[in-house]
């Protein structure tokens, strides 16, 4: 007995159902056999087994590496195999969207060497730089969702990013600069946010605005 359209349209409604961006996963279908890949190159596959039975498995990748196999027992029903993708959609947005930590680390050490020897002067913001400067600290908070803190945390981040915003309407670039540079360590030594946190603020506000700074168009993180 082949795989029908309307287990096809199980699949579809399970996947959907899960997932943020369909567009993020292909389909490979046969009689007896659907594969579903992930852009990552995380797969499931579901297969009639011709006896009536249907079985499934899943991996999930990490940068191209194997992060696990998981066989899914034998079901008479093809809804019982279904119930998994959630899990493995789950799996893989946990390894799609974890921040690469040491690479970011390397990258702001990297970064504030550069900056360091850009000579941008510390002539003020314009108003349009001010509001350049607003935009990407509010971006931080939605990306910061990854990382689990606390609601004490993230008020404590977001008051530190309003106070930086504000102070961009009365320090020039370079004194603005250093004071960002302070800030975000204090929060790190001062055990508001784990390191992690704190290099990833910093490299994140730094890479969008370097531009300022006469760095060259802003940078996007890989």
């Amino acid at each position: 007995m082949a795989i029908t359209k309307l287990e096809r349209n199980q699949i579809y409604d399970a996947l959907t159902k899960s997932v943020i961006d369909p567009a993020e996963y292909k389909f490979k279908i046969s009689v007896y056999n659907v594969v579903i890949w992930h852009s990552s190159g995380s797969i499931f596959s579901i297969v009639d087994t011709r006896d009536g039975k249907y079985k499934g498995l899943y991996d999930v990748k990490d940068g191209g590496e194997m992060f696990g196999i998981k066989n899914l027992a034998a079901a008479n029903d093809i809804s019982e195999i279904l119930i998994h993708i959630p899990t493995w959609v789950e799996r893989i947005k946990e390894i799609v969207t974890i921040p690469d930590l040491l690479t970011e680390m390397l990258r702001n050490r990297e970064l504030i060497v550069d900056i360091q020897r850009i000579d941008s002067g510390n002539t003020p913001f314009t108003q349009y730089e001010q509001r350049q400067i607003e935009a990407q600290l509010q971006e931080i908070p939605k990306q910061l969702e990854q990382f689990g803190l606390t609601s004490e945390q993230k008020e404590q981040v977001k008051e530190t990013l309003d106070e930086a915003a504000e102070a961009s309407e009365r320090m020039g670039r370079k004194d603005w600069r250093i004071y960002f540079l302070g800030t975000i360590t204090e929060l790190i030594v001062a055990a508001t946010v784990p390191a992690g946190v704190g290099e990833h603020i910093f490299t994140a506000v730094i890479n969008g605005l370097i531009h300022l700074f006469g760095g060259g168009p802003p940078q996007i993180l890989g």
